[in-house]
């Protein structure tokens, strides 16, 4: 039995966003003002460089931060100094507007935007305002989208994606004519499209086997013809390599490149070698500005930290990147990610965590220290982790009286999500999976991450899909960042080992026992 699910926005609420600039004289100071309408006064707000994004919820800096006034309004002001792409996002990083907004000193820029599931921007005034309406129509050409355009044969999608990107161009180049001064946004925007371009193809065949026939397996195309697209996109010329889009399309091209090699073997194998093989592809493969792109894509996966090589690799790579490339920018983001890595090497001391319990006591996990603790990220709308409750329950009576504790996270959003788990963790109700848990009160320590993936309390544990399992010492000290599952027989092990105290866990490996 498989469970499809889907993503959901964690922005639920709709709000309408009029924000302006202004800039006076050389060495002045910039503006941008505007009103959040439905924002809750207080909230934070922030201005950033396009190119200081690391990836959809993170940026290296940022230019200035606003408070949302009681009224809804917001105000930001700095030096400007020189030309660039903004854009405006929220205290949890996502970006307010549908694009990025691009600012000459001196210019003057006012618009409504409705953010949410559809984000959605009008009445543009001020610089450029006769091309922002582009995105607006570029964005209503084509019909299809989701699981309507994976389910499609190669064939046809390939047909449909030329159709319209052929269109989005055309559209394109009527801007174009209008002024000489919108070169900059007219080639940003061609970027966008070609790179975009490129990344639903990745998607089409990530997805595709999934959609039209409800398998995991990446689609492998007999048609050459289908990559005609890695032309169109010209990803190793580094055209605009800071722009996500760019780096969205070279993560699905190492992607492929990944699946390419490894698809002889299982899948239990093939996913523990994946950093090993996209480290030896950007690094014996890939030169320029792509490589400089690909270091970045490197730990993109959510799975990196499954490989049990991650630290090593990750030492070797950033050795290689720091001392091959020119662009500094590309560095800087690669360590960015990297450093949050390092927060979870094993020998780490477990960040810090604290959650409220079913009955709205907040736990720190801190309190647990001189206990081995095994902790498991899970959710009540996730399958496979209720799949593996009959394991986490035998696992737990395998350790009954000993000093190791079970800390159960749940992922969950909204009320109904919320009272579904506090009922079925204490027993009252079984969510209609009895086969997994009688209706019977749950051992162990249960917390609530509420907000799912996006709860601030687990951002440093990196936790991006369910299951997720880590173990950690009684010394309060990190042994594995991504511990095997309950059912694996390796789990006891580890505990056991974990037991012993760490220094048999630093043991050369023919002491171990």
């Amino acid at each position: 039995m498989k469970m499809r699910l889907s993503m959901t926005c964690l922005m639920g609420a709709i709000f309408l966003l009029t924000f302006s600039a202004c800039y006076q004289g050389r060495g002045g100071k910039c503006v941008f003002e505007g009103k959040l309408t439905g924002a809750v006064g207080g909230e934070r707000v922030f201005l950033s460089r396009l190119e200081d994004r690391v990836n959809f919820r993170s940026c290296l800096a940022v230019v200035d931060t606003a408070f949302v006034e009681d009224d809804n309004s917001f105000r930001f002001q700095w030096p400007a100094t020189e030309s660039g792409w903004y854009e405006l996002s929220s205290s949890e990083g996502w970006s307010l507007l549908p694009n990025p907004v691009y600012l000459r000193p001196g210019d003057h820029l006012s618009v409504e935007v409705v953010t949410g599931t559809k984000r959605t921007a009008r009445d543009w005034k001020g610089a450029f305002e006769e091309f922002y309406p582009y995105y607006l129509e570029a964005r209503d050409v084509g019909e299809l989208s989701g699981s309507e355009l994976y389910e499609l044969p190669p064939d046809s999608f390939r047909r449909y994606m030329d159709d319209v990107l052929n269109t989005r161009e055309d559209l394109l180049r009527q801007y174009k004519t209008k002024s000489d001064s919108l070169a900059p946004l007219v080639s940003h925007a061609r970027a966008q499209l070609r790179y975009s371009y490129a990344s639903e193809h990745f998607d089409y065949l990530k997805y595709h086997n999934y959609y039209a026939y409800d398998t995991f397996h990446h689609l492998f195309p007999e048609d050459p013809v289908f990559f005609a697209f890695l032309d169109t996109a010209n990803l190793g010329s580094g055209f605009m390599k800071h722009i996500p889009e760019y780096q969205r399309a070279v993560n699905g091209y190492l992607d492929h490149g990944f699946q390419i090699q490894t698809r002889s073997l299982p899948d239990s194998v093939r996913w523990q070698r994946e950093l090993t093989v996209k480290t030896q592809i950007v690094r014996n493969s890939w030169q320029g500005s792509l490589q400089d792109a690909g270091f970045n894509a490197l730990f993109a996966s959510p799975f990196a930290l499954e490989d049990p090589h991650l630290f090593n690799i990750a030492d070797s790579a950033d050795l290689f990147f720091r001392n091959s490339t020119s662009d500094k920018l590309s560095y800087q983001k690669f360590r960015y990610v990297l450093d949050k890595f390092e927060r979870l090497r094993p020998g780490q001391t477990v960040p810090p965590l604290g959650l409220p319990d079913a009955s709205d006591l907040i736990f720190s996990i801190e309190s647990l220290k001189g206990k081995v603790v095994y902790i498991d990220f899970w959710g009540t709308w996730c399958f496979p982790c209720l799949e593996e409750l009959p394991n986490s329950l035998a696992l737990r009576d395998s350790f009954e009286g000993e000093d190791v504790a079970f800390v159960f996270v749940a992922l969950e959003s909204g009320k109904e999500s919320v009272d579904r788990w506090r009922g079925f963790v204490t027993g009252k109700r079984d969510l209609d999976y009895a086969a997994f848990l009688p209706r019977m009160k749950w051992p162990g320590i249960h917390l609530l991450a509420e907000g799912q993936f996006g709860n601030p309390e687990i951002r440093d544990f990196l936790i991006s899909y369910a299951p997720s399992y880590m173990l950690v010492g009684r010394d309060g000290k990190i042994i594995k960042p991504r511990a095997p599952r309950p059912g694996n027989p390796e789990t006891i092990k580890l505990i056991r080992k974990a037991l012993a105290g760490p220094k048999c866990l630093t043991c050369p490996e023919e002491e171990k026992g």
